[in-house]
Order: C-alpha cells, then structure tokens, then sequence
C-alpha cells in the first residue's frame, strides 16, 4: 500500500517519527508506513515477534480490532506514550522521551477503545468453554475497517446517485441570496447559486465542503459588489486554492499570503500541497490568463498570527478558507478574524470559513494543530466584533436536515478503495467529534 502523501494526519504523524527515531530502531506500524522505515515490521508480523524486537509503535485508532488485546495491553503497560492526533497513537520503549499526559483530548477515544477491547477480551475468556457458532464472523463484525468501509461507500454511493440526478440551468447568471453566517448545507449543494460558481470555476459539482467554501466566498464577494476591476483582496492561507486565480480574472489586484515554506515544511503542509511556494504554483491557467494574474497577483509570507503592519487598511476584502483553525488554539483563531479587519479600508468585508464543532456545547479539540471551534465561539467573537461597531451577517447554526447533512464522513478521506472518493463529504469525523465548514462575514466599521 502507498503512504498517503495528501493526508496530513499520516504525514505528522510520519514527520514526528522521523524526527525521533534512533537508527537501527524497529517500528509496529500500518502496512503503509513499509515504504518509510527500513526497519518496519506490520502488523501481521507481531504475532512472531517478541515485544523486545521493536522499540516503536504506531497505533492506528481504526485498527485497533486488527490487533490482539494482549498486544495492546502490552504495548500500553510497558511503553510510553509521545504522540498522539486525531488518527494515531504513538508509543516507544525510549523512556527518555517525554510522555504525554493521560488525559491528552486525541487520547479520550483510544482508551474508550482499550476499554471496550478489554471487556470484550474478557467476555471472550469467560465463555471460552461455550460452543460459539458465530465465531467465523465475530472478526468480521466487530472490525471497525469493515464498519467504516459500509458507511463510507453507502454516503459516497447515494452522493454519486444525487450528483448524477442534478438538474444543472445552462443560463445560470449570479444571483444575490441574502447569504448569512452559517454552515455548510446540502441544499446549497443543490443551489443555483452553487451551480454558478462551480460553472466559474470549472469544476464539477460535488458533495464537498471544500467546493464549498470557495464557492460561499465568492458569493459573499458578489454580494457586497466586490468582483468589479479595481478592487484589492488579501487571500490568508492560500495554498493552492483557485480564489487568487478567478478572482485576478476579475481584474482585481490579488495578494496571496500563505505561511514561509521553511515553517510549511515542518508542519508538513508543503508535502500534503497545502502550502504555496511559488506564485506560478498558484495559476490556474483555466480561470484566469497568465497575462492577468502577473498583472493583479502577488505573493507574501505571512504569518496569520503576527499579520504585518504593512498590510494593514489596503484592502476591500480578505478571506481564508479553512485556514484559521491550524493557527495554534481557539483563541488564536478568534484573534486573527478580528485582527484581519485591520487590514481593510472602512466598510472593507472580511470573509472566514472554518470548522465547526456542531455537536458538542462544551467538549471540542483546541491547543492542537487543528482546532475545532463552538457555537459559543461564533456567538463570542461576532458579539465582540459589534460591539466595537463593526457589522457581522446573521448566525445561522443550521445544519440542515437532509440525508447527507446527516452523514459523517470517517478516515482515511483519501480511500484507494473508494471509486467515488470523497463524494459525500460536508461532514467528517475528527477525533470523535462530527465537524463541517461554517463561513462568516464580517463589514468593518466606517
């Protein structure tokens, strides 16, 4: 199997094993990682081996039922643990490692899973003197890659079916919707709206929550008169998305900022193509002429963190598309959407789309490389921001109530298996919490 370059949770959690692991170190991993150790040794291969003839393990949370409890118990009583995300878990006999706390939130699901594990193992040698007739299927059904593998085509097969039952206009021009706060919906999928900026675009229409933030954004843009010649935008994050590109055909002077490819590298977003290192990486010569992109697109690097004072009320709108949530924490996200009003001319818009904890009031993942923001968050930040004059369009919390605003997608998202992949993806599932996109727009004060 090949290591799945384009997922970041396999990519970190590959980058902090490379940074730690001594040579001649053998490592218990998914068959994935083969390609990356030359001392790795699969899953299969523990039954044969003794715990001594390994120092690492990488516990994949979704594999854990491909596992033997007595393993587990093994690996979780005699190693420490060093890192963990919303996919993996990461042990090692090298005791000088700093350990991670117990309570540690990309933790909670693995010892729920331990637990679970352990009581079945019980149950199992309990009644291991009783005729089990099922015992041929036990495996089968409670092997979580087997569960995941039924969810995940029926969502993407019924997806695959609505797509291909659309009625798309051929006269479709744009049209002002009123466009709220809110987040993302399977009718908007389904919207003439959506159809039209997926048409600007030159992209299919598909059940993505990434499509549609672009596409929220560019409806926001068209709602407050801001794709005319002349105008100037201030893209955070970019990467290589297509906004700088359809947005410079518009004649409209562009700077697209993304983090320094040095700081990238580390992060992994550079090797997963979420980062930018190049201006010319960033044409996409089907929306825009490389004429009008040199003319109105620039690069920065910037750090959404610290955003310069340089760049600073230039700019009659600003956008990122679900950037704000790797900066750090909850609080850092808050700060840079009411930071980013300071790079606007009075009255300029400020467009963010982000993840959205729509299931959880309280429990949510912040402190981490990905954070996942609340209802109370949105309500926070947008009370904050009008009291100090500025204008943010109503909050919608809505989810809809469709088939597909009910289906959660579950990783890996970039299945090999999947024909149809990603077809049904406007929730996912991170860490134990279901999250989808939420957009807001914000007017800063005249």
């Amino acid at each position: 199997m090949s290591f799945p370059i384009n997922d970041k949770y396999w990519v970190n959690t590959l980058d902090f094993v490379q940074k730690n692991i001594k040579y001649g170190n053998k490592i218990v991993a998914p068959d994935e990682f083969e390609e990356k150790f030359t001392g790795f040794l699969s899953y299969r291969s523990i039954i044969d081996n003794s715990f001594n003839n390994f120092q690492w393990v990488i516990i994949h949370k979704g594999m854990m039922d491909n596992l033997k409890y007595a393993f587990l118990e093994k690996v979780v009583n005699e190693c420490i643990i060093v890192f963990a995300n919303e996919v993996f878990v990461i042990f090692t006999n090298h005791t000088s490692m700093v350990a991670l706390n117990h309570n540690f939130i990309h933790l909670q699901s693995f010892w729920e899973k331990i637990k679970t594990l352990k009581n079945l193992n019980t149950a199992r040698t309990t009644n291991k003197q009783q005729p089990n007739l099922n015992f041929l299927n036990e495996r089968l059904l409670f092997t979580a890659d087997a569960v995941r593998f039924n969810i995940k085509t029926l969502g993407y097969e019924y997806a695959r079916s609505l797509r291909e039952q659309l009625t798309i206009p051929s006269n479709l021009s744009p049209q002002k919707i009123n466009l709220q706060s809110k987040a993302c919906q399977q009718n908007d999928i389904e919207s003439d709206w959506f159809f039209y900026w997926c048409q600007e675009m030159k992209t299919p229409v598909v059940y993505h929550r990434k499509l549609w933030e672009f596409c929220y954004i560019l409806q926001a843009l068209y709602e407050y008169d801001l794709l005319t010649p002349g105008r100037k935008g201030l893209g955070f994050g970019c990467g290589e998305e297509p906004l700088p590109s359809i947005l410079a055909a518009y004649d409209i002077e562009i700077t697209a900022t993304d983090l320094d490819p040095t700081a990238s590298a580390a992060q992994g977003w550079i090797e997963t193509k979420q980062n930018m290192s190049s201006v010319e990486k960033i044409l996409h010569p089907e929306l825009c002429t490389k004429e009008l992109f040199t003319k109105n697109v620039s690069l920065k690097y910037v750090d959404m963190n610290a955003i310069p004072a340089y760049l600073e009320g230039k700019y009659d709108f600003c956008w990122s598309a679900c950037a704000l949530e790797h900066l750090g924490s909850i609080k850092n996200g808050l700060l840079f959407i009411e930071n980013s009003l300071k790079t606007l001319v009075p009255g300029g818009i400020s467009i963010q789309t982000t993840e959205f904890n729509y299931l959880e009031e309280q429990e949510t993942i912040d402190n981490y490389g990905t954070v996942l923001f609340r209802k109370k968050d949105f309500e926070g930040i947008a009370k904050k921001l009008t009291a100090a004059g500025h204008q943010v369009a109503p909050l919608d919390f809505n989810i809809g109530s469709r088939v597909l605003d009910r289906f959660i997608d579950l990783p890996p998202y970039n299945s090999k298996v999947h024909e149809f992949a990603q077809e049904a993806h406007l929730r996912l599932l991170i860490d134990g919490f279901a999250s989808t996109s939420f957009g807001m727009i914000i007017r800063k004060a005249v």
